[in-house]
């Protein structure tokens, strides 16, 4: 049979959806790289061609992910004719649901590598929703909804507060159950920390297994 060859992006992104079913299927740390070359059907030389490691390739998936998010969210915050409440509770809907069924990417707090990948993950998160949140909160400000402080201050406040949060919460809330209910906090910090009644939902309405009912 004669070699398939296909172009460098093909194949990488190939392997980054069979390593992201994987990882999913079965946890990131119960599935070998050589299970990944079988899936994708390529010799060990070609994976290391595209990653230096499994970890590098963890890194890019949630990467992408991050990214994902970032233009969901970016295309809310462009949305001239919503309020600035929708689209805070869309965005923190987009960030919160992109968490649930994810438990196989959860990664482990003793690991050195992995720490230092969180670090990178939770930059590029910060980096990513910040500008939008701003926009937001602005956006609230002006609308007379949101009473608050400078919104530059509140949002990296409440962003920072939020990550540190989940990130040390994350494994937790696999439960959903559980993460109900951190939601459920998350939601009374902000309402406070940006003036809101605190019967106003932040978040979209949602089951307890994360799907989202509106």
């Amino acid at each position: 049979m004669s070699r398939v060859v296909k172009a460098a992006g093909e194949r990488k992104h190939e392997i980054i959806v069979a390593a992201s079913a994987l990882f999913i299927e079965k946890g990131y740390g119960e599935v070998p790289i050589s299970e990944i070359l079988d899936k994708v059907g390529i010799a060990k030389g070609t994976f290391y061609h595209y990653f230096s490691s499994k970890e590098e390739l963890l890194s890019e998936i949630l990467e992408r992910r991050l990214q994902q998010i970032g233009r969901k969210a970016d295309e809310i915050a462009a949305h001239e004719a919503m309020p600035a409440i929708e689209k805070l509770r869309s965005v923190m809907g987009i960030i919160f649901m992109s968490g649930r069924g994810q438990e196989g990417f959860v990664l482990d707090p003793t690991d050195e590598r992995h720490l230092l990948m969180q670090m990178k993950l939770t930059n590029l998160f910060y980096g990513k929703l910040k500008p939008v949140l701003l926009a937001i909160t602005v956006q609230g400000v002006k609308e007379g909804i949101f009473q608050t402080g400078d919104p530059s201050d509140i949002t990296d406040l409440l962003l920072r507060g939020i990550t540190s949060f989940t990130n040390q919460s994350f494994r937790e809330m696999m439960d959903p159950g559980v993460a109900m209910q951190k939601i459920k906090s998350i939601g009374l910090v902000l309402t406070r920390v940006l003036g809101l009644p605190e019967d106003t939902a932040v978040f979209p309405v949602m089951s307890p297994q994360g799907e989202d009912r509106r």
